[in-house]
């Protein structure tokens, strides 16, 4: 149902959690809200919908002292008002499957305390390189299916400078057409600890990092733990960096033979690959630990595997594969 405007009447409120699809948001209530909630420190909004909301009218009046503001797939449409992004006290920003909403974030004379930013599957546009070098306390950044300024062959040279985010360990730049060689040089990778660059088009050979931790070029990335690069174009040998990591449990690529070392992993995604021959016994004996795997559209798989072989695995996806007979 509606969110009754009586709501607003409790002007002492700093914290305020709505989740679920049924309830609607008025553009007349959630003005009301906002205006006299003057202590709001932090708003979420889930699965609500927002669908009528008229933004730049709604947020005019936002409270200073909002840390953190969330709202996930609600319908929002129209422009993003870039005055929340300047809110001095801002450190949590997350419109993420917003599908509709448009806008740009401030690309001059903007000083911001952010910490965590989503902006993916929204229509907001990002420069990438002012981003960088205002939001400088960002630790984690969702950018996946995004729109960036600049034009596509300018993206390796845009991605450099995320270098300049020494505290950000958590990076997703998924499904947004990237090309070229996959950008892993150009990261602070040894700090991340999620790193998301499926559904792009990035190229050629996964590079090499030095083994030694002390190195200071291309360190090995100790504390990744999840790592997603399905869905692109790449090719060559996996590099022995990838399953040396200690701490990986997600893992999304093909079907190597170094899975028989990563006794952390938890999801195994093999989907859409021209994956051949029989599911090797190791990988459900040796990797205790899985509990999803998907190999939805993949090849020529031996159905080598009985129930009694995923005893302990909660669920396992093979649907549109072409297993051929044991």
């Amino acid at each position: 149902g509606y969110i009754p405007v009586e709501l607003s009447h409790l002007s002492k409120l700093t914290h305020l959690t709505l989740y679920d699809g049924d309830i609607i948001v008025e553009t007349y209530v959630l003005k009301r809200m906002l205006q006299n909630f003057t202590n709001l420190r932090q708003l979420t909004l889930q699965n609500v919908n927002m669908s009528n909301v008229e933004l730049l009218t709604s947020f005019t009046n936002i409270s200073s002292s909002l840390e953190l503001l969330y709202l996930w797939d609600c319908g929002l449409q129209g422009k993003f008002p870039e005055n929340v992004f300047r809110l001095p006290n801002l450190q949590q920003l997350i419109l993420y499957k917003n599908y509709d909403v448009i806008g740009s974030m401030p690309t001059f004379n903007w000083s911001t305390p952010l910490r965590y930013l989503d902006l993916s599957f929204t229509q907001i546009s990002v420069d990438l390189p002012y981003l960088s070098t205002t939001a400088k306390s960002l630790q984690s950044l969702g950018l996946s299916n995004c729109s960036f300024t600049g034009s596509s062959s300018s993206y390796p040279e845009m991605l450099t400078n995320l270098t300049q985010l020494l505290q950000l360990t958590s990076l997703d730049l998924s499904h947004n057409n990237f090309g070229g060689q996959i950008p892993l040089h150009y990261l602070n990778l040894h700090q991340f600890i999620y790193l998301g660059l499926s559904g792009n088009n990035f190229v050629g050979e996964i590079p090499e990092f030095s083994k030694t931790s002390n190195s200071s070029q291309s360190p090995l990335p100790n504390h990744l733990e999840s790592l997603y690069l399905s869905d692109n174009l790449l090719s060559g040998p996996i590099p022995s960096w990838i399953y040396s990591l200690p701490l990986l449990s997600y893992l999304s690529f093909a079907f190597p033979h170094f899975l028989k070392s990563m006794k952390n992993l938890q999801t195994l995604q093999l989907s859409h690959n021209q994956i051949q021959g029989r599911i090797p016994k190791w990988l459900w004996n040796n990797i205790g630990t899985i509990t999803f795997c998907t190999l939805e559209n993949s090849v020529n798989l031996d159905n080598k595997c009985s129930a009694s072989t995923l005893t302990g695995h909660t669920q396992m996806v093979k649907s549109s594969s072409l297993f051929s007979n044991p």
